[in-house]
């Protein structure tokens, strides 16, 4: 018994190929936008790591105040000047500065850098009134 070897394809219809050129009309078109409208809402950079900060903190309802991420941004009125100059309300205080690699205990003395981000302990009012004032930039949790 001769068995033969039959081959079956499958005929593609014209809609077919409309849409593998939908298809790859998407995937170019999407291809280029992308990146272009990534760098026009400034999201096309990957974001910076959170440091871990060596604190940890169990707020009460008590007191009323939680830690906060402050980032100093190049230009603002806190870059290059001591936290002492700054004039922070007693409801806010400034418990660590993270700055490259280290972590900072601050004195008033202590100097801001562009790039520093500083962990605080404080009072949501206190907190947007020195923001507001010093252009320091809460950072998302």
């Amino acid at each position: 018994m001769d068995l033969q070897r039959v081959e079956v394809r499958p005929q593609r219809h014209k809609t077919d190929h409309g849409v593998d050129h939908l298809v790859l009309a998407s995937v170019v078109l999407q291809g280029t936008l992308i990146p272009a409208v990534a760098k026009l809402l400034g999201v096309d950079q990957p974001m910076e790591p959170r440091p871990a900060y060596p604190l940890e903190y169990n707020g009460s309802a008590d007191i009323g105040s939680e830690f906060r991420e402050l980032q100093v941004d190049p230009g603002t009125v806190a870059d290059g000047k001591a936290i002492v100059e700054l004039r922070l309300p007693p409801e806010l205080l400034v418990l660590l500065i993270a700055r490259g690699n280290e972590f900072l205990v601050p004195s008033g003395g202590t100097i801001l850098r562009a790039g520093d981000r500083l962990l605080v302990l404080s009072e949501e009012k206190a907190l947007y009134k020195v923001i507001t004032r010093t252009g320091l930039r809460e950072l998302e949790e």
